[in-house]
């Protein structure tokens, strides 16, 4: 049964923001009445790939008909449900409750404070279930906080969001009807020194909006900054085809005490920074690729998108396995945009390649667990571990397939084609909008393999399944590079970049030596599994306190493992867990073992060409 045109009824009063409260109220329309009512709240967060919806945080339900007040309960078979019996007389029910946000240990974080609000209405609603999310419309209204208190000079805050509205009389923003799948896809971000820049041209199709939040005194975008965010969407059009949307906004949050993320959406996508987005350009990519991949995700994952994950609601559970589709080839695709747009440089993305080859091809996790089965930890609800991430492996499904698979993938085919034909055919035809990009479409295996075919006949179906199921080697990825025309290499002297990283960050990474990485003052942040560190005991959270007969210091522990390259010095370091002090010593032999991409001047630079913005020669 449709539901009425009328809808849901949605206001969100955000004005206790700064207490990190919202206040929400909802009038449901009744089809059934008489009958129990089942409402949800989101379990499956778009993108997330995983039942993180934090109905927890809801707070202070209460449901009425009218005057009258409803008991509600929590359904037995699943916490994420409400039941309420409706009384035959009524036609609609009010709820009203709460939302404490902004806490920590949120799998997606959500900022809201005095200087930034995101509106993510996943977090705020509940539905009826029954019916599709396209189905069911939504009325929406949104009230910002006032001038907080004790900053009477603070701007107004301004918003930007996919959604069209207007402010009315009262205050409130009001939202064009839309359906509840859309939505819970259109976030809204408000701050109060909100900057917004066009990167198109008026009159142009599917315009694109950087809106940037951040404090007063930030940095505003130079024009060489704003040319590279405006190139994002130059070269994605031409790699994949026409903008399917009708417009489209980069939300981006750049303040301290942000933590790191991003998360793709049809018409925009919103992005967290801890600060120092604009700075330091060269010198640091700071997830600047980021931007590229949310952007890639409208193709790969919005209006095409694998069909175990075009669930009609929020709570069914999603299949997972084309994750190194829907992630890995957009993580891809996000690396390669971001240099030939200009988001980050040649150079920087070579760094970001040496590290994450070196990572996969020491990474001892995959003696017992492949990649494939990384696919279900989103499923599973797993966060990556922050304790044993080595042996117990991660979202690999992203960095390990966009190089084992799509790397390779691209590299085979441009040399069976003699440089001919590429990833890029690949992209073009396989993800090319149709007309009516809001109608989703879905894809297959049988679908991908046969894309790959049509632009290079080869086994792609064993080339995946060897990628996907192997679990007795690394993935070889420092021979894919050299296939590449780049030679991994470790080294004593960390490049530029890798400093800079590791300066930035306040640790020392010795993954490929040690197998440690030690923060500043000696703390253990990563020990690597089987390492010479694990050998001897340590774990995080344990500190190093001397080298040999001096304090610990970060260069002192770089000097002692070049000191010992062939053995004649083995290191002496001095340990403490829990209060207690104690020995160690370790023959770590070959030095810091520094990862670096070096050229192999005999070997065709498939990457730099790789690297080519689309429209040049």
């Amino acid at each position: 049964m449709p539901h009425p045109a009328t809808g849901l009824t949605l206001d969100v009063d955000a004005r206790r923001a700064g207490q990190r409260i919202v206040d929400v109220r909802a009038v449901i329309p009744i089809l059934q009445p008489g009958q129990t009512l089942r409402l949800r709240h989101v379990r499956y967060l778009p993108g997330c790939h995983g039942p993180y919806g934090e109905v927890s945080h809801l707070a202070g339900l209460e449901v009425r008909a009218g005057a009258r007040r409803l008991a509600w309960r929590r359904a037995a078979d699943e916490v994420r449900a409400i039941e309420v019996d409706v009384p035959a007389d009524v036609d609609e029910v009010e709820l009203s409750y709460q939302w404490l946000g902004g806490q920590p240990g949120a799998y997606y974080p959500t900022p809201i404070d005095e200087r930034l609000l995101a509106i993510q209405w996943a977090n705020l609603v509940l539905y009826p279930q029954g019916q599709p999310a396209h189905a069911l419309v939504v009325n929406a209204r949104l009230r910002l906080p006032d001038l907080a208190p004790g900053l009477p000079s603070a701007p107004a805050m301004g918003w930007a969001s996919a959604l069209a509205g207007s402010v009315d009389a009262d205050g409130w923003i009001r939202f064009a009807p839309t359906d509840l799948a859309t939505l819970v896809d259109s976030p809204v971000y408000a701050g109060r020194h909100h900057q917004a820049y066009a990167l198109d041209a008026d009159g142009a199709a599917g315009p694109a909006t950087l809106h940037l939040f951040q404090g007063a005194d930030a940095a505003r975008p130079d024009a060489r900054q704003l040319a590279a965010h405006r190139a994002v969407f130059t070269q994605a059009e031409r790699l994949f085809g026409p903008r399917p949307w009708a417009r489209y906004a980069l939300l981006v949050a750049n303040l301290k005490g942000l933590e790191q993320d991003a998360l793709e959406h049809f018409e925009s996508s919103e992005f967290s920074y801890t600060g120092g987005y604009l700075d330091a350009w060269d010198q640091a990519e700071r997830n600047r690729s980021d931007v590229a991949h949310e952007v890639v995700h409208v193709w790969n994952g919005k209006w095409l998108r694998p069909a175990g994950l075009v669930p009609d609601d929020f709570h069914s559970p999603v299949d997972p396995g084309l994750l190194w589709v829907y992630e890995g080839l957009t993580q891809y695709w996000g690396w390669v945009l971001s240099v030939r747009a200009g988001m980050c440089t040649a150079e920087q993305f070579r760094h970001d390649l040496a590290t994450s080859a070196a990572w996969f091809d020491a990474l001892p996790g995959r003696r017992w667990r492949s990649l494939r089965d990384t696919l279900e930890d989103r499923r599973m609800g797993l966060p990556d571990s922050e304790l044993w991430p080595s042996w117990t492996r991660g979202s690999d499904y992203y960095d390990e397939a966009a190089l084992a698979i799509w790397l390779a993938a691209d590299l085979q085919i441009r040399e069976a084609s003699a440089g001919q034909r590429s990833l890029d055919d690949f992209a073009a035809g396989f993800f090319a909008p149709a007309a009516n990009a809001r109608q989703v479409q879905t894809y297959t295996l049988a679908d991908v393999l046969a894309g790959l075919h049509a632009v290079w006949p080869h086994d792609w179906d064993g080339f995946v399944r060897q990628r996907l199921d192997a679990t007795d080697q690394g993935p070889g990825l420092a021979a894919t590079l050299a296939r590449a025309g780049w030679r991994l290499s470790l080294e004593d002297s960390a490049s530029a970049l890798l400093q800079a990283e590791m300066d930035d960050d306040g640790v020392l990474d010795l993954t490929h030596s040690l197998g440690a990485a030690v923060r500043a003052n000696g703390k253990l942040d990563l020990v690597h599994w089987g390492s010479p560190a694990f050998d001897a005991g340590w774990a995080p959270g344990d500190r190093l306190v001397g080298i040999g007969d001096l304090a610990y210091a970060p260069a002192a522990l770089e000097q002692a493992l070049i000191a010992n390259r062939d053995g004649a010095a083995p290191l002496k370091v001095l340990w403490k867990r829990a209060g207690t002090l104690r020995h160690a010593l370790l023959d770590v032999r070959g030095g810091p073992r520094h990862p670096r991409l070096r050229r192999m001047t005999a070997r065709r630079d498939w990457l730099g060409e790789i690297l080519q913005p689309a429209g040049t020669a």
